[in-house]
């Protein structure tokens, strides 16, 4: 089936995208490029409905695209297929009604928060038969396909190095890129990390995981073994400049770096640009939609979009993060009795625990200024004990935060 031929005839006559921020703007603009005319767009998000139909009526698309703030809008507007890529805490149950629905749908990573979740949203879509694909946008990128080829024809992988590093600020397609303070950087890159390495090893094993951790978790490096295949992974937000480096050692050094897309490869002293074609074929996000419909109208599996994929990414992740909490829990004992309570760093690891996995605070100033008080005053031995003794120590730390003691 064609993108051009066939595939037109039987594109989805609905599109959702789920979602409104940077990137579901992203997906929403790519969509309405490879869709025909009469194909309707519409955004579900509750937060950020009125700004979608704006940015959509500006940026004047050949379709009809319509913004809601009511998911209940998705049963009654006959959906074929749906795109979800709102935050990442809120995927779980979105994705679960729209497969109760029937209706296939793509999830951007992480595709939930834990394996558990993910695996039992795979085992409903199974029995429904319905295609629950994982987003993973640079397994459709010809510099890893290519990057990937010149690996494997220079001998066994002996080690892989990664630094994916995001600055402070940064604009990405006209917006500047903001994170989810909520979402530890592990739940948020590995997913893209392991999706790129598995293009470079046929290794699935992992073992042996070690993490360190600084900067109250804006900067961890991860290493484990694949198989016999050292890994070496570097992951830094509020970073000086933006990254995106693997480096391969087999006979000989290799690298391939997309810090500025379609990148470079390095083999030895020869660099070559990672992707002849990108000015003239589609790219990857554009690449992996197409796929994605292609297989929902009923066209060629793509295995690229298998939740397998996702399910592996979730295992890691799940795996790291007792690693990255133990890390966290004792980085956090000291700097609470530092004489400076709060600087950058503390400020960053009190965000993420305070807004991790739904929590939401219209005055995060005032929950940090809680914290604060409570661990400079005459009960801050009380607390600490309450934390170390508790088997959910960062419920004591929101309870502070939510409600000063």
């Amino acid at each position: 089936m064609s993108i051009n031929d066939e595939y037109l005839n039987s594109c989805p006559k609905h599109v959702a995208i789920i979602g409104g921020g940077r990137w579901a703007r992203v997906l929403s603009e790519t969509v309405s490029k490879i869709v025909p005319k009469s194909t309707i767009i519409s955004i579900y998000s509750p937060h950020n409905a009125k700004a979608m139909s704006v940015w959509a009526l500006e940026k004047n698309f050949e379709q009809d695209i319509y913004a809601y703030s009511d998911f209940s809008k998705l049963e009654s507007q006959q959906v074929n297929v749906a795109i979800v890529v709102n935050a990442a805490r809120d995927h779980a149950p979105i994705i679960e009604k729209i497969l109760q629905m029937g209706v296939p749908v793509l999830v951007e990573k992480p595709v939930t928060l834990s394996y558990a979740s993910t695996r039992q949203l795979a085992k409903l879509a199974n029995a429904k038969k319905i295609l629950f694909a994982s987003a993973h946008v640079f397994l459709f990128a010809r510099y890893v396909d290519n990057f990937s080829q010149i690996v494997s024809d220079s001998g066994k992988v002996k080690s892989i190095y990664v630094d994916w590093v995001d600055p402070k600020s940064e604009s990405r397609y006209g917006e500047s890129k903001l994170y989810d303070q909520g979402l530890p950087i592990f739940y948020d890159w590995l997913p893209h990390v392991l999706s790129v390495v598995s293009r470079l090893t046929d290794n699935t094993l992992i073992q042996d995981i070690r993490l360190d951790f600084y900067k109250g978790g804006s900067h961890v490096e991860i290493k484990f073994m694949l198989g016999d295949v050292f890994c070496h992974i570097n992951l830094i937000r509020n970073g000086d400049i933006r990254q995106r480096v693997f480096k391969v050692n087999t006979n000989q050094e290799l690298k391939l770096d997309f810090s500025n897309e379609p990148g470079s490869i390095h083999n030895g002293p020869h660099i070559s640009c990672g992707d002849e074609k990108w000015d003239i074929e589609k790219r990857p996000a554009a690449q992996m939609l197409s796929m994605f419909l292609v297989q929902a109208a009923g066209g060629n599996i793509d295995k690229r979009l298998d939740i397998d994929i996702g399910l592996r990414a979730n295992k890691l992740i799940d795996r790291v993060e007792s690693f990255y909490n133990q890390a966290l829990l004792s980085w956090l004992k000291v700097k609470l009795v530092s004489p400076v309570l709060v600087d950058t760093d503390l400020e960053y690891a009190l965000k993420e625990i305070i807004l991790f996995d739904g929590y939401f605070s219209t005055n995060i100033d005032t929950c940090i200024e809680n914290i604060k008080q409570v661990f400079s005053g005459k009960d801050t031995d009380k607390w600490h004990n309450k934390i170390s003794k508790s088997k959910k120590p960062f419920d004591i730390i929101r309870l502070i935060a939510f409600s000063k003691s």
